[in-house]
């Protein structure tokens, strides 16, 4: 009966690792899709600094 124990957490073992490993890769693909987006998008204004200095409307929806 113990032997059988033991062979079932190595299996939950194995299973867990192959699982960490899905969830990385998952990640990493989200990671790759959403930079691969942004880039398609253009830069925002965080990343252009004509636009990141541009003035917007102000509190009255008129330009400052």
């Amino acid at each position: 009966m113990a032997q059988a124990a033991g062979w079932a957490e190595g299996q939950v073992l194995v299973l867990a690792r192959g699982l960490v490993r899905v969830l990385v890769l998952a990640r990493g693909l989200v990671r790759v899709l959403a930079l691969d987006s942004v880039q398609d998008s253009g830069p925002g204004p965080a990343l252009d600094p004509v636009r990141a200095r541009a003035p917007g409307p102000g509190p009255g929806g008129a330009p400052d």
